[in-house]
């Protein structure tokens, strides 16, 4: 656990925003993902080491995205 959050941490640094865009861009276009559909195909025929690392890198554009969200909030509550 201490690892996974770790690495979610340091995700949240700017200079991997390019990285994790075309991971994700590239998951979704090679599974012919759209709104959701076919998302499990993701995690099919792979070993469990390849799935701590998908899931891994999953946390990491989900927290980044977090992270880097606040410019899309209501203005009156992004100025604070």
């Amino acid at each position: 656990m201490r690892k996974r959050i770790i690495e979610n941490v340091l995700a949240t640094d700017m200079t991997f925003h390019t990285k994790q865009f075309s991971f994700l861009k590239l998951k979704l276009e090679s599974f012919n993902i759209i709104k959701g559909i076919n998302v499990d195909r993701i995690f099919e025929n792979l070993d469990n080491n390849s799935i701590y690392n998908i899931q891994q890198e999953f946390m990491n554009i989900t927290l980044h995205a977090c992270d880097i969200s606040n410019p899309t909030k209501p203005f009156h509550i992004y100025s604070e």
